[in-house]
């Protein structure tokens, strides 16, 4: 699937994170669904990833050791992540409405979009600025 142009609206004021709102409509985030794909220095080479918009490995080591403390579960972590880096934070969506409003809306709500099905690897991959390839190498699935 081609790349679509689709200009992304963002909320005067403030960051939203309930949506994205994009000229083909209003993307309902999942708040309570999220994923991290983790790359490793050659994934972001061979990707061409920018460090911008990753987060390191560092600061989720930072936040598990925050929120367990020192100990086995930490160790662990610590272990599983040798190799990697950096992560991509993924989020998904929920539903897609035309208007703000219709939110709750039950008839005015699609899965289907201009990017492809919010449960497709594609839309994924548009919504988090990620490559398809990149995605499609993780154990990620939409929710």
């Amino acid at each position: 699937m081609d790349k679509i142009e689709d200009k992304y609206i963002p909320e005067e004021g403030y960051e939203c994170l309930g949506y994205m709102q994009y000229e083909s409509g209003f993307y309902w985030i999942d708040e309570e669904h999220d994923d991290k794909i983790w790359v490793t220095p050659e994934m972001i080479k061979r990707y061409s990833l920018d460090l911008k918009n990753l987060f390191t490995k560092e600061e989720h080591l930072e936040e598990k050791l925050w929120d367990w403390g020192e100990g086995e579960d930490y160790d662990s972590e610590v272990n599983r992540l040798c190799e990697f880096s950096h992560y991509i934070y993924i989020q998904f969506c929920t539903h897609v409405t035309m208007s703000k409003e219709d939110r709750d809306n039950p008839e005015e709500c699609t899965e289907e979009t201009i990017h492809g099905n919010i449960y497709s690897g594609e839309f994924l991959a548009w919504l988090n600025d990620c490559p398809l390839e990149l995605l499609r190498e993780s154990d990620l699935t939409a929710q």
